[in-house]
């Protein structure tokens, strides 16, 4: 089973980088490029999540 990737926590919310991990591992690059690009539109600055994108051989 694999978590949301985002998580409430109060009135901010948390990235779930584990459920990107596991899509890619899985072999789900659909679903890992459309979870790295989510957790880009909630910050702008995540370095890992655009090198993932180049490895997903995906499109900021």
């Amino acid at each position: 089973m694999l978590l949301p990737l985002v998580q409430p926590a109060g009135n901010q919310s948390r990235e779930n980088p584990r459920s990107r991990e596991a899509y890619m591992k899985k072999g789900e690059k659909k679903l890992a490029v459309e979870n790295h690009l989510k957790s880009l539109e909630l910050n702008p600055n995540n370095e890992n999540g655009k090198e993932m994108l180049k490895r997903l051989g995906a499109k900021k």
